[in-house]
């Protein structure tokens, strides 16, 4: 295996332990936003609307009568929490995948930029 390939995984693995190692413990709850995508994602898994039913965010459009808030993160979000259990773990697992692909991204983005230039370490 080449040595950038190599020092990547080494980052990716390491970057998985810290974002899994207290997942369910710290911080010790959800609130604002998180708790909302969080609900509405599951909620979406198992109806196909929202909380409180009348809304489908299929529609890509606001729902009504609420506090406006971003239609696709419980969209996409829904396939990953919908199957679990409700836990502090279960819920932020979502992030972990997130954060896990866009440390990927700037890899690849770096790497393209950088291409003549190889960093060995």
């Amino acid at each position: 295996m080449e040595k950038n390939k190599l020092f990547l995984l080494l980052i990716i693995i390491f970057a998985l332990f810290l974002r899994v190692l207290w997942l369910g413990r710290i911080p010790i709850a959800i609130s604002g936003d998180e708790l909302d995508y969080i609900l509405d994602a599951k909620s979406i898994f198992l109806s196909g609307k929202d909380l409180t039913g009348k809304w489908t965010p299929l529609s890509l459009t606001p729902a009504p009568h609420t506090i406006p808030k971003g239609e696709l993160p419980s969209l996409l979000i829904s396939p990953l929490i919908g199957p679990l259990g409700m836990s502090l773990f279960n819920s932020r697992l979502p992030n972990v995948g997130f954060g896990i692909g866009m440390l990927l991204t700037f890899y690849l983005i770096a790497q393209r930029f950088f291409w003549p230039i190889r960093f060995y370490f």
